[in-house]
């Protein structure tokens, strides 16, 4: 047996190294689509890249950084759907194709395009402070760190350089900048036309076998399951959705594993403050320069006029040689110092009334003999003694006059807090995510025991009542990204252990476990009729008052064309109109309703004509244009007092304007080229996503009163 295992071994070895490999690749799969570590699953795959569900949430936290920051280019990096996800696949796609065709910006380029950024700027020039505290308050609390903002600008610089090679040669013609510079600014008339749907809905009767064919009619526009996953529905897919069928409901328990929060800077100790407390000045040998004589006896001296000294001599400092000293730098090492001359070193002054105390009445004690612990807290054994309790040794305290100090408490100064260092943080770092993974995988075992395994790791449990993706509990709170996956299509298998969900405030990881599901379902006719009654009404009312506006517009033109004007076509009909204050387009018109829906209509709408019926709302209405004021287009006819006042749209000098809008326009058409340069990129990626694992994020920015949507 052993003489055929040493023959073969060769080939055995590579039989069970090829075992081995299998084996790890199975089982330690990071990016495995159901257990993978830490949300590691594979959320798409582009070209030979994986993309893990992790790399997917944090793109949501830069896109969310991004539009606080003033990065609106991400905009355009959300085609086609609006979509995170889709934001994700489009920023490596644009970094893959600014190498290829050779725009990719340098180090140097991002961190001058940073400078200028408007947000991390003050007083017209790059701060500091205003870009670190971006970093602070906009990155970090997000989970992302100063290269994610660079990254940013990187991109951001790609995008427009792509831009600038797509829209290179092309100029927009002037006769475009004329048509949009006079529709942007001529002063426009108008009138409005009203029709409220509530007038329409009154009177309306409904058989119970109209509700039981509308009931039908809406089950069969309910969307399936797998259409749901496809991504965004039908405006009518999702009306009858809401109508008739009810919201799937969750119940799940969780834990939460708080991350290790990184060491804060040490805060350096503040020295006590000592009240009042001035050094008594020091006598000078050879000079009769007496103390300030010190009144109540505080270590403290009233200020000195200089006018009120007597001379003083100030000799140069000896040696017991009688040379001048190493630290005497006077004179460069190794010459002789200059003589003073006659008078130098002199302050003249007159002299004090304090009697002069020569240098022989102070006993210049030896400095070893003064060796001894100044002790500010204990002050020695006689507080009063000499030297105010300052226990400096025998032969200090009959040197020092007798002065009074103050008892001074120094308070305790307290370790500042997170004093571990950037090494034990790191360890414990470590430590939990291994942490993290043992439960995970020991409840993926054995989901049964996901209570026990929790207690026994000291975590606290919490558990939900039923409740819907668009409904979430009051309590406990469940954070909006664990919601999101609870709901996920893939929660039912790993027993009903969801993937790890990180938490961005606080920081941490989320573990979840599925105990009861309340399918979706159709409700029955009963349940929804008089939901259905409701809808029906709505339904109807609007088709009769899309049909009385148009049947409307219809008659008023045909009153116009006989000569009679507007008003009185409005009257005949028995309809009401309200005028709309001047306005242009470039300046929306004030004190009415609907200006969004009208400034819609006028574009379309020649002078003296009336819109199609516009939807405002569940209303509708007509737009009556009867004027439009040309603007002035020289600088001339702008200050030539016989034009008149061009108000809203006035501008001091039209070229000016001109040149600016071109550039505009050039812009915009830049912008329409990258849209369509990315979707033509994107059929070419190979883009291969995981929808049932990855389902729709669309993201509205919060300038549009948004965030994430679902």
């Amino acid at each position: 047996m052993l003489h055929i295992l040493r023959k073969h071994q060769h080939g055995i070895m590579i039989v069970v190294a090829f075992i081995v490999i299998v084996a790890f690749a199975w089982f330690f799969n990071p990016y495995d689509t159901r257990r993978g570590s830490l949300n590691q699953a594979i959320a798409f795959r582009i070209g030979s890249k994986g993309v893990t569900i992790k790399e997917v949430e944090r793109q949501t936290r830069v896109l969310q950084a991004a539009s606080d920051l003033g990065f609106n280019f991400t905009m355009q990096l959300l085609q086609p759907t609006f979509d995170v996800v889709d934001f994700t696949q489009n920023r490596y796609i644009l970094g893959e194709e600014a190498r290829k065709l050779g725009v990719d910006p340098s180090e140097k380029e991002v961190q001058a395009a940073i400078a200028e950024h408007p947000q991390f700027q003050r007083d017209q020039k790059f701060s500091e402070d205003a870009y670190l505290d971006a970093i602070k308050e906009t990155l970090e609390p997000a989970g992302l760190v100063a290269g994610d903002l660079r990254e940013l600008m990187a991109d951001k610089l790609r995008l427009d350089k792509v831009t600038a090679l797509l829209s290179s040669g092309f100029d927009v013609p002037q006769s475009v900048v004329d048509v949009e510079f006079q529709r942007e600014r001529e002063l426009i008339s108008a009138s409005v036309v009203d029709f409220k749907l509530a007038d329409f809905e009154e009177g309306i009767e409904l058989t119970d076998e109209e509700l039981k064919a509308y009931y039908e009619e809406q089950k069969g526009l309910v969307p399936t399951e797998e259409r749901e996953l496809e991504g965004r529905l039908e405006e009518a897919e999702q009306a009858a959705r809401d109508l008739i069928k009810s919201a799937e409901r969750r119940k799940v328990e969780f834990v939460f594993f708080p991350e290790p929060v990184a060491p804060a800077a040490p805060v350096p100790p503040v020295p006590p403050t000592v009240p009042n407390l001035t050094p008594p000045r020091l006598l000078q040998p050879g000079t009769n320069n007496p103390p300030i004589p010190n009144p109540g006896g505080a270590l403290s001296a009233p200020p000195l006029d200089p006018l009120d000294l007597e001379p003083i001599e100030v000799p140069a400092p000896e040696t017991e040689t009688g040379l001048p000293s190493a630290d005497d730098e006077s004179e460069p090492p190794g010459q002789e110092p200059a003589p003073l001359e006659e008078g130098a070193g002199k302050i003249d002054a007159e002299p004090l009334d304090a009697p002069p105390i020569e240098i022989e009445d102070i006993d210049l004690t030896p400095a070893e003999d003064l060796a001894g612990e100044v002790n500010v807290g204990g002050l020695g054994e006689d507080p009063a003694a000499p030297g105010g309790g300052l226990n400096l040794g025998d032969g200090a305290a009959a040197a020092l006059p007798e002065l009074a100090v103050p008892d001074l408490e120094v308070p305790p100064i307290d370790a500042p807090d997170g004093g571990e260092d950037e090494e034990d943080h790191t360890s414990k770092l470590r430590a939990y995510e291994t942490q993290v993974d043992k439960f995970y995988m020991a409840v993926l075992a054995e989901a049964e025991q996901f209570t026990t395994l929790a207690e026994a790791d000291g975590l606290e449990i919490q558990t939900t009542e039923l409740f819907s993706q668009d409904d979430p509990p009051a309590s406990p709170v469940v954070p909006s990204n664990l919601i999101t996956t609870i709901f996920k299509a893939s929660m039912e298998t790993d027993n009903g252990i969801l993937v790890p969900v990180e938490g961005i405030s606080p920081k941490g990881y989320y573990i979840a476990r599925l105990l009861e599901i309340d399918e979706s379902a159709v409700y029955t006719f009963e349940e929804v009729k008089e939901d259905l009654r409701k809808a029906l009404v709505k339904k109807k009312a609007t088709e009769k008052m899309e049909e009385a506006a148009n049947e409307a517009r219809t008659k008023l033109l045909a009153a116009m064309e006989g000569g009679k004007s507007f008003a009185d076509a409005v009257a005949e009909l028995n309809l009401t109109s309200r005028d709309v204050p001047e306005f242009s387009m470039n300046k929306r018109p004030t004190g009415t309703d609907n200006v969004t829906e009208i400034l819609a209509a006028v574009p379309t709408t020649t002078t003296g004509s009336i819109s199609e019926m516009t939807r405002a709302g569940d209303d509708a209405l007509l737009v009556h244009v009867s004027q439009r004021v040309a603007a002035a287009e020289t600088k001339e006819e702008v200050e030539d007092p016989a034009v008149p006042a061009a108000g809203p749209g006035a501008t001091t000098d039209p070229a000016e304007e001109k040149k600016r809008m071109a550039e505009r326009l050039e812009m915009q058409a830049g912008s329409g080229m990258i849209n369509l340069w990315i979707a033509d990129r994107r059929e070419n990626a190979n883009i291969v996503r995981d929808h049932e694992l990855v389902q729709p994020r669309i993201y509205f920015p919060r300038s549009l009163g948004g965030g994430f949507g679902f």
